[in-house]
């Protein structure tokens, strides 16, 4: 069961960092009933880690412990003689066995309001980050001579998914609708979407998980964020097998039903605690709008590199790399460090080459060797048309960082992988085309940021680069400056007064054609 508690804001919990006003409010609670409000002082440092490729977020939080004051502290006897009124507290008691539970709230305020709901949940959903952790472990530390005690704190529905073991099978959902007994093992088949939706709401028994609305017209449920896919999988929990085994199991061979059929990215929305399952490329269709030349509905913002502008006495028409009319909030926007980096060349050797997917059809009884697709130039292909073809390029011709030499196209450099599938050719993409697009996008050249924080800044939105002042066309900065896709974000809270976000975003495209040479092994 998912424990909740009722929620009170007061003024108490207002707080003025880097000179923006949050409600920021910490609250351990457990099953005993005990429950501890933990000021904003006794926070000396909360980092909180948004990576794509981790549907939950994590994090650390380091609490002020000077002289064990957390479990020990009790009202004192006199306060209550005096004061009958008064409710006796206590320090909170650690039980371990992951049932410590950590509510963070962090809501920007403008000017006076005090209550988080005068926004609307619309702005809430936007702004706010409002999470239920689990205390995973625990490590007493020196911090700047304090005592102190950190914690690693994990998604309490991740802590559940772990412990919990489904006893899953697709034929549930079948049952539900028709009933499978009579069936052949290819008509137990079920969309690993739906797979992944029955799990989830089954494992955290909680309904209201997934975002659904109903059918004006069929009446039946939608699910508008979380796709159905287009692959389909007759799965049975194995024993040893936990909610989280099986989820990630059927993630790996989800096919999303995007015109594109790539891979997928299954994400926990911050506020309202929903899950959400898209294809990378519906994602990065809605990153910039090349008729219009503006940003998109998953682009956020647009940070600048600032510094001084270069000496000349030409006179410089550079071409803006940003989409038109890209937000920006003053020095929050501004980059306070940067790093740039291009894709390793020990991880692009063993990551980005043709994946020859094996399998054996046991219906047709024929070994099938999957060769074609998920050849590298073809990956190219897919590759430029779903994360780069709509980005913002010169003349509206983005050119992909995807180099094949003369040895990938030749295939003299591959992966053999082995599929269990071999009667299913739309599981068997996520062994071959799916899994090279996969890591060709998330090994791309990038750039980790430091900026300002913002709570709206999350994982799997766009961003774009941009310098101050002018600046002589080049190639560095058609490769540095343009769209970027968020990859990680981190939240870092500090002592009263600090907050920052270090990104970590990567770039699919040069702004012009680099004119790589690529005939030479």
């Amino acid at each position: 069961m998912r424990y909740t508690y009722d929620t009170v804001y007061e003024e108490r919990f207002s707080y003025i960092i880097d000179n923006q006003k949050y409600v920021f409010k910490a609250t351990l609670f457990n099953p005993d009933g005990d429950i501890i409000t933990i000021s904003k002082g006794s926070i000396l440092e909360l980092n909180l880690f948004d990576n794509i490729l981790q549907p939950w977020i994590d994090g650390i939080i380091i609490l002020d412990n000077t002289e064990d004051a957390l479990e020990r502290f009790v009202t004192s006897p006199s306060d209550m003689e005096f004061n009958t009124s008064s409710r006796e507290t206590k320090g909170y008691t650690v039980r371990g066995d992951g049932r410590d539970l950590l509510k963070i709230e962090i809501i920007p305020l403008d000017g006076n309001m005090q209550d988080y709901n005068e926004r609307g949940d619309d702005y809430n959903k936007a702004f706010a980050i409002s999470y239920v952790f689990c205390l995973e472990d625990e490590e007493p530390i020196d911090y700047n001579g304090k005592s102190a005690k950190k914690y690693t704190i994990t998604d309490y529905d991740l802590e559940i998914l772990k412990e919990r073991k489904a006893f899953f099978s697709s034929t549930n959902i079948i049952d539900s609708l028709s009933g499978s007994t009579q069936l052949s093992n290819k008509d137990r088949e079920v969309e690993t979407g739906k797979c992944l939706k029955a799990l989830i709401k089954g494992s955290l028994d909680d309904s209201n998980s997934i975002y659904t609305i109903t059918d004006p017209v069929s009446g039946t449920e939608l699910t508008p964020f979380f796709e159905d896919g287009l692959s389909k999988i007759f799965y049975s929990s194995p024993a040893e097998a936990s909610s989280y085994d099986d989820i990630m199991y059927i993630l790996n061979r989800h096919v999303s039903s995007n015109s594109k059929n790539d891979f997928s990215f299954l994400k926990k929305e911050k506020y309202t605690g929903e899950y959400k399952l898209e294809g990378a490329s519906s994602i990065f269709d809605r990153a910039y709008n090349m008729q219009t030349k503006l940003a998109g509905s998953q682009f956020l913002e647009n940070f600048t590199i600032t510094g001084s502008s270069r000496e000349t006495n030409a006179i410089i028409e550079r071409e803006q790399k940003k989409p038109q009319g890209a937000l920006e909030f003053g020095d929050k926007s501004e980059i306070i460090e940067y790093k740039f980096f291009n894709t390793a060349s020990n991880i692009r050797r063993e990551k980005i080459k043709s994946q020859i997917v094996h399998s054996y059809d046991f219906n047709d009884k024929q070994f099938n060797l999957d060769v074609f697709d998920s050849n590298i130039d073809n990956a190219r292909d897919n590759f430029t048309s779903n994360y780069v073809s709509n980005l913002k390029g010169k003349d509206n011709a983005p050119y992909p960082n995807l180099i094949i030499n003369g040895m990938q196209r030749e295939n003299l450099s591959y992966n053999n992988n082995f599929s269990e599938y071999g009667d299913n050719p739309e599981v068997r993409k996520t062994y071959g085309l799916n899994k090279l697009l996969k890591n060709t996008l998330i090994t791309n050249m990038g750039v980790e940021i430091t900026v300002k924080g913002q709570t709206f800044r999350n994982s799997g939105k766009f961003f774009s680069l941009d310098r101050a002042g002018d600046y002589v066309e080049n190639t560095f900065d058609n490769k540095l400056l343009g769209i970027y896709f968020i990859l990680d974000v981190q939240h870092v809270f500090i002592n009263d007064t600090e907050y920052f976000n270090k990104i970590i975003g990567i770039k699919t495209y040069h702004y012009t054609d680099p004119k790589y040479k690529e005939e030479r092994i």
